[in-house]
């Protein structure tokens, strides 16, 4: 993982606490987005742009980690979920300023404590089997520790 520039956070959380979120969606964090959360909650810092490919081109976003727990003007891991049919199996993590989420992947293993890192569009919809608008979620990353490694400023 790359060294991070903090430029803010909400200190530090209880790894029981991260662990209860964990236990009530039924999946595992990997253990480096553990450790960085549990010391730096809510984390915003400098190094948090990152490319990716949308399928079409070539684009780019900057994001904040979500918090546990509740902050003034905290985006909270909690109430960020589930959104607006969008999979079940991703698990949002950060924020993106445009209003997109970056999330975990569960979908093609549950079971996983290494899922890939997606990218999840707010604004843009795709129609599902069943012919159900979906929020477009686009991979950008095999694991947390290859995305963490794509950060800059």
């Amino acid at each position: 993982m790359n060294d991070i520039t903090v430029i803010s956070d909400y200190g530090s959380v209880d790894i029981r606490v991260i662990e209860e979120f964990e236990k009530s969606r039924s999946i595992t964090f990997p253990t480096k987005y553990k450790e960085l959360v549990g010391k730096h909650n809510g984390l915003n810092f400098v190094e948090s742009w990152f490319d990716y490919f949308d399928g079409t081109k070539i684009d780019e976003a900057s994001f904040s980690f979500l918090t546990f727990g509740y902050f003034i003007g905290a985006s909270i891991i909690s109430k960020l979920q589930n959104l607006y049919d969008a999979s079940k199996d991703i698990v949002n993590f950060g924020a993106v300023g445009n209003g997109d989420y970056i999330g975990f992947d569960y979908s093609q293993n549950p079971e996983t404590d290494n899922p890939p890192i997606v990218i999840v569009y707010h604004d843009d919809y795709v129609e599902d089997e069943n012919g159900n608008l979906k929020m477009r979620i686009i991979k950008v990353a095999e694991n947390f520790d290859d995305f963490m490694n794509m950060l800059h400023e």
